[in-house]
């Protein structure tokens, strides 16, 4: 499966609102910059255990974890409000699958 996942503390709208700009400015760049794409593979070869992506990358999901500092439930429809359409107005306007993911101390 093509993901992009990116990775944020946070406990407000902001840190999450730049979060899900992080994930709308990777996926434009990775689906219409072909230069972009070539550093990203670039990139993803050159980590511990990292493998060859096919030259037309592109992600299918955007993938927003958020670390938070309390237990909660998070989903896309229990974002705080600002941050609901800050993810809403983006990605899914593009018909990709978005995913948010609650990272929370044990």
């Amino acid at each position: 499966m093509r993901r992009a996942v990116h990775v944020k503390r946070a406990s407000g709208s902001f840190p999450l609102s730049h979060l899900f700009a992080q994930g709308v400015t990777s996926f434009d760049a990775l689906r219409y910059d072909a230069q972009a794409r070539s550093r990203f593979r670039d990139l993803v070869r050159a980590q511990p255990g990292g493998r060859d992506l096919p030259e037309d990358f592109r992600p299918h999901t955007v993938v927003h974890v958020i670390a938070l500092s309390a237990a909660r439930t998070l989903t896309p429809t229990s974002l705080f409000t600002f941050a609901q359409v800050a993810l809403y107005q983006t990605l899914r306007a593009e018909g990709v699958d978005v995913e948010v993911v609650a990272i929370t101390p044990a």
